[in-house]
């Protein structure tokens, strides 16, 4: 070979520009090394354009191309994908590309000189972490980082997203950053040439968005896995889609013999749907499966699914779901997310936290009330709970038989203290937070301070008998300090009507928080658990009824299921948006919620 050293390939194993060992000796008697080295220099140069400037040089596979095309004839193109399929990576690369060649969709026809793109997560947090990464990592190399000195506004941190969540292109261009726990207004007056909705849950932001970019024919990419079910706008679409195009399943992925089930609605046996279509709504949907992205490795992932359900092996490797009563929350881990009082000991010595209380009034039944911690980095702690498990029993018993929608019933807790009024929740509330929340947390009780506390709005708003005026709502007396014969009974507790997931309440703002808290139960399941990756909502091993709560709640279950009680106080928080206080730098800031 003349002495001459052979150039490494890079990633060897690339799974689109594999490095060809097998025909080794033949390309070296054919070409000799410098042929071969030559050969390899032009692959690595081509894998390394892909890394940096994925939006012009990346691998666009076929079926990238086949969801564009749905886009051309389609205002709202549903993208419903198996787990690592590559539907954010699609989505990432056509953000970008709208952004920088404008509405390629429609070749122009409707030419506007300054796009518009809206991008949308569950919330901010989860948006700098999943979403925000796949748009700044497909933007052209050259204005990835340029700040202003190109004539736009483009400033993106790591794990922090881009600046105010927004970024201007050089040409004018410009893509907005929204979350699904904002207030819907605030995207009044806006019009989008295109808009992705990512992870999208529940709620009728898709309704909203298509008010959004009527007026300027724009587009809709909805990204999903339907790992919670069926949810409601996407059955909408798809009930009225018809199926124009299945492809058969991998047998290998199931542990039954599927080629003669029948295992998607109007499909052929052994098949599932790839593309549905509605002409007369403008809408299609694209099955993204798992083993059609190359990049995976389809044995491990098969592996991973063994002796899965079949409905849960469609969901996972065919994004098909045709079922509603599922978890509520799929990423729930006992294993994960219940912590011991002996771990949050340790942490409260090793961050500062703020202390947060969440109520919801029970009526006729004891009230549920959760405390917690918000520690400095993010975490969420429900640190205890009442009326706990140990003491007087389950809250909620499963229903006697299979429903379509489940209904937990209730069970010996909700008996707990019978006729006790709200003195008696005073007292609890005492009771927790001078004797039990120092043993949690291993301070003295003079260093509990709940910052502030959340009440269910409408039940806080109740009118309940009062000693005084003959009716005054649950949050006056909260508030009042009661006392007989010139001792306190009753202290004094301020209690803040939460918000609920949605301006009018009802099933959209149940709908929103699910969202909200699967947000927070995230992680990457396929990693090790570590400080980096991690779920930011835990509970305690004290809160035994929440734990029930999160195993069992559907995503169809009634409204007037009893797991439903130890959810809510969860949401109310959650939507208030807590935040770890720095007393140090608020010298001036006024405490609420104190005694």
């Amino acid at each position: 070979m003349g002495g001459e050293r052979l150039l490494a390939p890079l990633e060897p194993e690339h799974p689109i520009w594999r490095a060809p060992f097998e025909k080794f000796d033949e390309f070296v008697a054919e070409y000799g090394v410098a042929g071969w080295n030559k050969m390899i220099a032009a692959r690595n140069r081509r894998i390394l354009a892909a890394e940096n400037d994925p939006l012009r040089h990346g691998y666009k596979p076929d079926t990238w191309d086949e969801i564009w095309q749905l886009f051309s004839k389609y205002s709202t193109v549903a993208v419903l994908g198996g787990n690592r399929s590559g539907k954010s990576e699609f989505a990432g690369d056509t953000v970008a590309r709208v952004l920088t060649d404008g509405r390629f969709f429609d070749d122009g026809r409707f030419s506007r000189k300054d796009i518009c793109v809206a991008c949308m997560f569950a919330s901010e947090r989860s948006s700098w972490l999943l979403q925000q990464p796949y748009v700044y990592r497909h933007l052209p190399p050259e204005i990835r980082d340029s700040g202003r000195a190109t004539g736009g506004d483009i400033v993106y941190r790591k794990g922090k997203g881009f600046i105010n969540n927004m970024f201007i292109m050089p040409n004018g261009s410009q893509c907005q950053f929204w979350f699904y726990e904002q207030e819907p207004n605030l995207i009044e007056g806006q019009e989008y040439d295109f808009v992705w909705l990512d992870e999208y849950l529940k709620g009728n932001w898709l309704e909203l968005m298509n008010y959004r970019v009527a007026g300027i024919n724009g587009r809709i990419l909805i990204t999903v896995t339907l790992v919670n079910g069926m949810t409601r706008p996407i059955k909408e679409i798809m009930d009225t889609c018809k199926i124009v195009r299945t492809a058969k399943v991998n047998p290998d992925f199931f542990d039954e013999n599927v080629a003669d089930m029948v295992l998607a609605k109007d499909c052929p046996k052994g098949e599932v749907p790839v593309v549905m279509v509605n002409e007369k709504k403008s809408a299609a949907i694209y099955f993204l499966h798992t083993e059609r992205n190359k990049f995976v490795d389809i044995d491990a992932f098969r592996k991973k699914l063994v002796d899965a359900p079949r409905e849960k092996v469609l969901i996972r490797a065919y994004g098909y779901c045709d079922f509603t009563a599922v978890s509520a929350f799929p990423k729930f881990s006992k294993s994960v997310h219940v912590v011991s009082l002996a771990w949050i000991r340790k942490t409260a010595e090793l961050q500062r936290y703020t202390l947060y209380c969440s109520a919801d009034p029970g009526g006729g039944k004891p009230w549920v009330i959760k405390w917690y911690a918000v520690f400095e980095n993010g975490w969420i702690v429900c640190l205890y709970e009442y009326p706990q498990y140990k003491l007087f029993g389950e809250w909620a018993r499963p229903p006697e038989k299979d429903e379509k929608c489940p209904c937990w019933l209730a069970g010996p807790a909700q008996s707990a203290h019978p006729g006790a009024g709200f003195l008696r929740v005073k007292r609890e509330i005492r009771n927790v937070e001078r004797k039990i929340l120092p043993k949690i947390l291993g301070v003295s009780p003079d260093k509990i301070f709940i910052y502030a506390r959340y009440i269910d709005p409408r039940m806080g708003a109740q009118i309940a008998p009062s000693m005084d005026d003959g009716g005054t709502s649950y949050i006056d007396l909260m508030r009042e300090v009661q006392e007989e014969n010139g001792e306190v009974v009753g202290e004094s507790y301020l209690f803040t009507p939460a918000k609920t997931g949605a301006p009018n309440g009802g099933k959209l703002a149940i709908e929103s928080s699910i969202a909200l808290i699967n947000d927070r139960f995230d992680y990457d399941s396929d990693s090790p658990v570590s400080v980096e990756n991690s779920p930011s909502f835990l509970l305690s091993e004290e809160c035994e009824q929440s734990v029930v709560a999160y195993k069992n709640f559907s995503v169809n279950s009634s409204r007037n299921c009893a797991l439903k009680d130890f959810i809510d106080p969860d949401r109310y928080l959650l939507n208030m948006q807590p935040q770890f206080v720095d007393w140090e730098e608020e010298e001036n800031s006024v405490r609420i919620g104190s005694y």
